[in-house]
């Protein structure tokens, strides 16, 4: 029994819901053609191992009517991202650290050359949006590492004991943990996961931005801006509607070419 639809991505469907053992998510494919991506984020959710934070176990999953979907468990908690706009900022440090540690702990297999990588999704990303005043993003070598895909404060929830659980894992097109901290820095650099609130906290944000610079290696914080700037690439197009947001983004992309 579906007790309520929350907002997901464009891919698919969210339900609360509820049988005989009680109250758990299903996550669905919207289309076919999104199943694949779905089944690989499931992947990562399924097979996540952290002494630092948790995410929702998986019960199950399969396919209704040609869609996949997964079942999994119910958190009840606090997105991050009202969780810093509602607490000082001396009480979200300790979660940042456990954020920044979880990060530096996904051990690196190797660093492998992503030029032709990089490459292969700005053209991609041209096809895709029409944008074509594209400059090449310098990018040759990442370290190759575990990584959640989409690690912003809307995709964390912390429970009333102060854990941290990761939803909504993403596949990425290359798997690196810098990938998670670019996806940090445009939370905080465009509030990305305050886009949809009236009161966004701006000054908790601004010291917080000063404070990941300080914890990310200058080289690794380099080039997870450049991978940030991709991601901005691919998303401005469809973000049109927030007119603050996207001549924010817009005005950073060209004034960083310059």
């Amino acid at each position: 029994m579906i007790i309520k639809t929350f907002k997901g991505n464009s891919g698919c469907t969210i339900h609360l819901m509820k049988n005989k053992s009680g109250d758990f998510i299903r996550k669905k494919s919207s289309n076919i053609e999104y199943n694949k991506r779905l089944l690989l984020q499931c992947k990562k959710q399924k097979y996540f191992n952290s002494n630092l934070i948790k995410t929702p176990q998986i019960y199950k999953e399969g396919f209704i009517n040609d869609l996949y979907y997964f079942d999994m468990e119910y958190i009840v908690g606090t997105k991050f991202s009202d969780y810093i706009s509602q607490n000082t900022v001396n009480e979200v440090y300790p979660h940042i650290n456990t954020i920044l540690n979880f990060i530096k702990s996904n051990n690196i297999i190797e660093y492998i050359n992503v030029k032709n990588k990089i490459s292969h999704k700005l053209q991609e990303i041209k096809t895709k949006t029409g944008i074509t005043n594209i400059n090449k993003n310098e990018i040759e070598e990442v370290p190759l590492s575990y990584c959640h895909g989409d690690l912003t404060f809307e995709n964390i929830i912390i429970n009333n004991k102060g854990n941290l659980y990761l939803i909504d894992f993403l596949d990425s097109f290359i798997n690196t943990n810098l990938i998670d901290y670019s996806k940090i820095l445009q939370d905080l650099l465009f509030l990305w996961s305050w886009r949809n609130e009236n009161n966004k906290p701006y000054p908790k944000v601004l010291i917080l931005q000063e404070y990941i610079k300080e914890n990310i290696p200058l080289k690794e914080y380099e080039i997870s801006s450049k991978l940030m700037e991709l991601n901005l690439l691919r998303i401005l197009p469809y973000i049109e509607k927030n007119e603050e947001m996207y001549y924010n983004i817009l005005n950073f992309l060209k004034n960083d070419k310059k």
